[in-house]
């Protein structure tokens, strides 16, 4: 499985067919679904929570996690450089490690 949903992007020649995709937040919760089906059915994957998730949910990671992900894809792009390298239309909101930490149920330093 792609570890998060496509985020379309003005500078790629795919823009062209943006309007064949589903909107935002459709493809946000058909991938949530995809991860919940996935780990009902192989139980022993990872799945990653990736930041394109983060980017459509502010709690898109923390999200995927409570519902079948295992691996947190972290965005830990410098802020004084994230804008310079855009990549998306959408920026990912930056979130710090132990908040992820938190919503994935961790009880270590940070719960």
């Amino acid at each position: 499985m792609r570890d998060g949903p496509y985020i379309e992007h003005a500078d790629t020649p795919l823009m062209e067919y943006a309007d064949k995709l589903l909107p935002l937040a459709e493809r946000f919760d058909l991938t949530l679904k995809m991860i919940a089906v996935l780990r009902i059915m192989m139980k022993d994957i990872n799945i990653v929570a990736a930041t394109a998730l983060q980017a459509i949910d502010p709690l898109g990671r923390e999200k995927a996690i409570k519902i079948g992900a295992n691996i947190i894809m972290p965005n830990i792009t410098p802020a004084n450089t994230a804008a310079a390298i855009s990549f998306m239309k959408i920026s990912p909101v930056l979130m710090s490690q132990p908040k992820i930490a938190r919503a994935a149920g961790s009880k270590d330093q940070y719960g």
